[in-house]
């Protein structure tokens, strides 16, 4: 691959610990960006990856999982010499997480390596909730004095608001907030983190994304599959929870913040918990949600057989600041629709004199699977004064080059280096689950609401009177 371009790189020594290395989310995520990382040569000579898992593996056995995690990935194929690179970086820990015995295992084969340079330790928790605060406590007692650590939680941070407070509560008395790093894998998306470029590029563009401008706002992230071996988590948290609470709301954020004149992390956080913490869920209105089922759900395994778990989610959300009055912010979300697709839809709002029937103008934000900004803008046909047609204008918010990678290997390579732009505060998590606490509750006091949808719908009607409410409808996708 071509190098010349000036990419960056990891340059101090590095330990790599992941808890519960032995599962789904180590071996389809973690794993793969550590190469894809070291394929681009961006990792340093001198670091460690150390596995630790209740699992049974000899060091050679998990190396090999590795190996094959990787190659399993990257169907058009990997270096081998690469790969073979890597893993003899690899080692592993068996031992159950409350094990004192492991944890002074683990210290030693850190010691063994770090020859007390004191390489900073990065330690990425791809464990159950449950055990968060059992993992942290044991870490705690074996780290050196003043040694350099950095702890990745990923989503789910809690089931609600008051779980989240405690999860917190418990991580904050081993570890302070600067070495906490709280990931939403959305957040490492290209196009998701090209939406903070371009505002920050494009005055025009920040003039046009400010309540005064806009209609309405639609949200949509559809995925053409369904659960698969995710439905045992799932069917505890549903689509609500599992999508909206951290990812969904994340784009909202980023779309509708005031861009801080400061580009730091602190300043970021605060910018989007102001949104976060003062959405308000339109509970009032008529049909403020439609929560729906695929229809083979129920089918899929034994124990969901009389589950009421959404799979699809429709709601209506409003921002409480005074320059969002009465705009209305319409997200939804489902599994085993027609196609996937991730989108964010603002419609502007029209002249007083322009006629009811013209389109609106549109600033469309394409995610997945094609990552892409499109203006929707308006022109007369001929020389009529009558016919009108859509002028749209797009460009690709995909990387070029050598300058890509997956989204958990940028987020990785940004935890190591201590950069935290993209990922979350305590705050705007606490304030997601403040608003989604109130969509439960609403939901769990209607439960013959949810309906049953056919696998592989192209929309879920009953999710029209959302907009319709308020006299839009939802983008007709033309793909």
């Amino acid at each position: 691959m071509n190098t010349g371009m000036n990419l960056r790189k990891i340059e101090k020594p590095f330990a790599f610990i992941i808890f519960g290395a032995s599962g789904d989310l180590a071996q389809l995520k973690i794993f793969p960006s550590i190469y894809s990382l070291a394929e681009q040569k961006r990792l340093p000579k001198e670091y460690i990856i150390i596995g630790f898992a209740r699992s049974h593996f000899e060091e050679s056995a998990f190396r090999e999982l590795f190996a094959q995690s990787v190659r399993k990935h990257f169907k058009e194929g990997t270096n081998e010499a690469v790969l073979e690179e890597i893993v003899s970086h690899v080692t592993y820990i068996s031992g159950q997480y409350g094990d004192s015995v492991a944890y002074e295992r683990l210290k030693t084969v850190i010691i063994k390596h770090d020859h007390h340079k004191q390489w900073q330790k990065v330690i990425y928790l791809a464990i159950p909730p449950t055990v968060f605060d059992t993992v942290a406590a044991n870490v705690a007692v074996i780290r050196e004095k003043n040694e350099e650590i950095k702890i990745i939680i990923e989503k789910p941070l809690g089931v609600d608001s008051t779980s989240a407070r405690h999860l917190f509560h418990q991580i904050s008395l081993h570890f302070n907030e600067a070495e906490i790093y709280l990931l939403d894998h959305y957040l490492g998306k290209e196009a998701i983190q090209s939406i903070l470029s371009l505002r920050y590029a494009n005055r025009m563009l920040n003039h046009m994304l400010t309540g005064s401008e806009i209609a309405n706002i639609q949200i949509t992230a559809f995925e053409n599959i369904g659960v698969g071996k995710r439905l045992g988590y799932f069917d505890e948290v549903g689509i609500i929870r599992d999508m909206i609470q951290s990812h969904l709301l994340q784009v909202l954020a980023l779309v509708t913040m005031s861009i801080p004149v400061k580009e730091s992390a602190l300043s970021f956080q605060r910018e989007k918990n102001n949104v976060l913490a003062s959405l308000h869920f339109a509970d009032k209105i008529r049909n403020p949600l439609c929560i729906g089922q695929y229809a083979s759900y129920r089918q899929e395994a034994e124990q969901v057989k009389n589950s009421t778990t959404e799979t699809f989610a429709a709601m209506t959300l409003f921002i409480d600041q005074v320059h969002w009055y009465n705009v209305p912010i319409f997200i939804r979300t489902g599994k085993k629709m027609a196609k996937k697709r991730t989108e964010v839809v603002i419609e502007f709002k029209k002249l007083p004199f322009q006629k009811a029937d013209l389109p609106p103008n549109r600033l469309i934000l394409n995610i997945q699977p094609h990552e892409q900004i499109e203006i929707q803008l308006l022109n007369k046909v001929g020389g009529t004064h009558t016919a009108y047609r859509t002028l749209t204008t797009s460009d690709s918010l995909a990387c070029f080059g050598d300058d890509c990678l997956p989204e958990h290997a940028r987020l990785l390579m940004d935890v190591i280096q201590g950069r935290k732009m993209f990922f979350l505060s305590f705050q705007e998590v606490l304030a997601c689950w403040d608003l989604i606490d109130e969509v439960i509750a609403y939901k769990n006091a209607k439960p013959s609401a949810l309906i049953t949808y056919p696998d592989g719908a192209a929309e879920i009607s009953e999710a029209n009177e959302l907009p319709e409410t308020f006299g839009f409808n939802w983008y007709a996708h033309a793909g």
